[in-house]
């Protein structure tokens, strides 16, 4: 890997911000995994339970784990590409044992796993890419190593229990016109589209770079480019908005306490902020409206307060305004980690591909897939995609995806793809399905 870029990915992802805004949702991220251990649904191996977490952030939910399996019979891994990671996780006085590694290399022996807990690491592979005889590779070819790799590692029926974004569902190469509406994001994809999509090293389905078309009118912007470039750009924009609420409180004047559900099915949320007069006067109208001091937002009003501070400052910003220096600094860090990586994401049957894929050049007999449907989970954002909706003519939808990926027999594998073909939840993904079952009764024809 080149020294700048990784130790640029160092230096962003030690830091404490970044670790603060990723370490959250820990119930979510561990829940699959503690549930499998403690049902006793997870091979031992001589006798223990080996789990392993990748991916380990500020080791919160590795933590966790440990807390909720750990007995004489087990033992607990955490294992992060950076070392320097690894260094910020105080272990208290729970029996972890941590690896730095890169994840065409697991310095763990095979067919010794039980399960394995893992969110969001498939994309992160794709950016960083991994280590091979060749080289470095990225995108889907270092995820079908990453694969080939737990593939490795896990016993017969292990399990890696999988979280991360949902991406398009279908075609999402295909070109769309899209208008984006009102002042925060127009600002926004003025300051944030072009640097993106320069810093894409491979786009998911084609390997070719991608190309916007942008029409810039007074209120909104049109672009025109893929599915996947729209799903990205929304879904940068939502981590900057989490990311100015949560990192910029002193900065914007607003500090949110708490919020709870009103309605969720329709992503309707009540919040409990603070409004103070007293900092940059980011949406200084609309905060005058509402009053200073602690107040309870609906959802409408706290979207419109935010969006009018995001529009004030990053009007600021574009302007290289010497009245926003604490806002452009903070803003450009987010920029310079979250813009200068290309990720790959894959919606479920993407996933299954790569699985198969990773198998065929080598003499593995096994591969990583579901045992049945409901190893399939998508979970809606409602209170995102309520906003969305508002904001964009033809959202994307924004969802967490779950999988559990079982090692298992390819003879197996093919009574699942059977099942799934013949499931009202996959009725559009047809196309997708045959060329799966056409991978797995080829593996299986070669062996």
């Amino acid at each position: 890997m080149d020294k700048k870029i990784n130790q640029c990915h160092v230096s962003e992802k030690t830091n404490t911000e970044y670790i603060k805004q990723i370490g959250n949702n820990y119930d979510e991220k561990t829940a699959e995994i503690i549930g499998l251990a403690q049902n006793d649904l997870l091979p031992r191996f001589n006798g223990k339970l080996n789990l392993l977490e990748i991916g380990v952030g500020g080791g919160e939910s590795l933590k966790k784990i440990a807390r909720n399996t750990a007995d004489s019979n087990s033992r607990i891994f955490g294992m992060d590409l950076f070392p320097e990671v690894l260094k910020l996780i105080d272990k208290e006085d729970l029996n972890i044992e941590l690896i730095s590694a890169n994840m065409s290399h697991i310095p763990i022996k095979s067919e010794t796993v039980s399960g394995v807990n893992a969110s969001s690491i498939f994309h992160e592979v794709s950016s960083y890419g991994v280590e091979c005889d060749d080289g470095m590779l990225y995108g889907k070819d270092a995820i079908k190593v990453a694969f080939s790799e737990l593939n490795r590692i896990l016993m017969h029926n292990g399990c890696v229990a999988y979280r991360d974004v949902s991406a398009p569902i279908g075609h999402g190469e295909e070109v769309e016109r899209v208008t984006y509406y009102g002042e925060s994001w127009k600002e926004f994809l003025r300051w944030f589209i072009d640097d993106f999509v320069m810093n894409l090293r491979v786009d998911f389905y084609n390997s070719e770079k991608q190309s916007i078309d942008k029409i810039d009118n007074n209120h909104d912007i049109t672009i025109e480019m893929s599915r996947n470039l729209h799903r990205e750009t929304q879904r940068h924009y939502l981590m900057f908005r989490d990311y100015v609420i949560n990192n910029m409180q002193e900065i914007i004047g607003v500090k949110v306490f708490d919020s709870e559900w009103v309605n969720k099915d329709n992503g309707e949320k009540k919040f409990r902020v603070s409004l103070s007069p007293c900092a940059n006067e980011y949406g200084d109208e609309i905060k005058k409206t509402l009053g200073f001091g602690e107040i309870v937002l609906d959802s409408i009003q706290f979207d419109q307060l935010i969006d009018q501070i995001m529009a004030d400052a990053l009007s600021e910003l574009n302007k290289n305004s010497l009245d926003a220096i604490e806002f452009i600094d903070s803003a450009n860090r987010w920029k310079n980690r979250e813009a200068a990586e290309a990720y790959i994401y894959g919606d479920y049957l993407d996933l299954l591909e790569m699985s198969i894929e990773s198998t065929l050049d080598s003499d593995q007999d096994t591969v990583l897939f579901p045992k049945k449907v409901d190893d399939f989970i998508r979970v809606q954002r409602t209170y995102y995609n309520r906003y969305l909706k508002s904001r964009i003519d033809n959202p994307e939808q924004d969802a967490k995806q779950m999988i559990n990926f079982y090692k298992i027999s390819f003879d197996e594998a093919v009574l699942v793809i059977n099942e799934i073909e013949i499931n009202s939840r996959f009725s559009d993904q047809v196309e997708k399905i045959n060329n799966i079952k056409k991978l797995l009764l080829s593996k299986m024809v070669n062996k």
